[in-house]
């Protein structure tokens, strides 16, 4: 039997994407500032 991930799985996949990729882009920001930016690009929950 398959295994179908949930949307919530899928969401928490993509977000995780988002942060490594930022990260590698501006990696003298911390947390707070990282969350921040993504919210501004739309890629928070």
């Amino acid at each position: 039997m398959r295994f179908l991930a949930s949307w919530h799985e899928k969401y928490e996949e993509a977000a995780e994407s988002a942060v490594a990729a930022f990260a590698l882009e501006q990696p003298a920001f911390g947390q707070v500032r990282v969350s921040n930016e993504l919210r501004k690009r739309g890629t928070s929950r």
